[in-house]
């Protein structure tokens, strides 16, 4: 008999030996540890994350070139014009008292009141046309009287009026800056009267009682009113050597022209009026000026009062 070939199955016929079979993707998979398989999928999300930032990132540099890009250009058409900054108001309170919030005048309507009056008060030729623009033309007529005797002006003309923006306004005073014809940029004083908004001609020309010459060449005793700039100075000698009794100032006319040394009593009423310990580097006023009776420095003078801060003198006024 010829022999059969057979196929054993080792597995099924030697006892303890088992059958081993290959597993499937699917058991492999489910059989593989749980962490694992997070860990796998959250590299893909963060793989999937990065790649969808840097093509977000590369998006916003691109927009950003762009607009840089069109912005850069010139426009074709005319530039448009910069807008007027806006004016900015300070409130000044008065000397002795509260802020003026409750006098304040309606600002726009101040600025279209002035800046005209302005105009024909910088460009006025003669006095007539002045004396229409100025606070009591009664007292400014006498004085203009005596400063144009030939009744023409010479006008410094208007180039800009308040073109910083800035208004300094007090209850019954305004503070405007204007530049004239030489570009020269000045500050204008109006001042609220019955008739409504007037300029200051006197704070204007610097206005004092006698011309600066006459008033160094005849050294008079009667004090006189004058506009000065006033600082603070060390300087004793002649009549007024003694520092203990007197303090002593650098007094200079509104041009710069003449320079005098005044001098106060020490804790005076009116040493506690013009009181610049505080501020060296001075101020304006108007002050009563008189030479000593003794005259031996012959640039020394006597501060008698004080009677104004700054150029704008008091309402009631006792002379022309």
């Amino acid at each position: 008999m010829e022999p059969v070939d057979r196929v054993v199955d080792v597995e099924a016929s030697v006892p303890g030996v088992r059958k081993r079979r290959r597993r499937s993707a699917s058991e492999k998979k489910a059989s593989s540890p749980s962490w694992e398989h997070d860990l796998r999928t959250r590299s893909r999300h963060s793989e999937k994350k990065i790649m969808a930032s840097m093509v977000g990132g590369v998006a916003l540099l691109v927009l950003v070139a762009v607009l840089f890009a069109s912005l850069s250009k010139s426009p074709s058409g005319p530039t448009p014009s910069r807008p007027e900054p806006e004016r900015s108001i300070a409130i000044e309170p008065q000397e002795g008292g509260e802020s003026p919030t409750d006098v304040l005048p309606d600002i726009p309507t101040f600025l279209h009141t002035a800046q005209p009056l302005a105009k024909v008060f910088l460009e006025a030729t003669t006095v007539p046309e002045l004396l229409a623009t100025v606070r009591r033309p009664e007292i400014s007529s006498q004085r203009m009287a005596q400063r144009y005797p030939d009744g023409k002006v010479e006008a410094p003309g208007l180039q800009s009026f308040a073109e910083d923006g800035a208004v300094v306004i007090e209850a019954t005073t305004a503070t405007v800056k204007v530049r004239i014809g030489n570009f020269e940029q000045r500050d204008l004083y109006f001042v609220r009267t019955g008739e409504g908004w007037r300029v200051d001609w006197e704070s204007w020309v610097g206005w004092s009682d006698l011309s600066w010459d006459t008033f160094a060449e005849k050294a008079p005793r009667e004090p006189g009113r004058f506009r000065v700039r006033v600082k603070p100075i060390i300087y004793y000698n002649f009549g007024f050597s003694d520092e203990r009794k007197w303090r002593s100032y650098l007094i200079e006319s509104p041009d710069g022209s003449h320079r005098f040394f005044g001098y106060v009593e020490r804790g005076s009423r009116v040493d506690g009026l013009i009181n610049l310990a505080d501020n060296p580097a001075g101020g304006d006023f108007i002050l009563e000026l008189g030479f000593p009776a003794d005259n031996i420095g012959r640039n020394q003078v006597l501060i008698h009062d004080r009677i104004a801060v700054g150029w704008v003198e008091p309402e009631k006024v006792d002379s022309p």
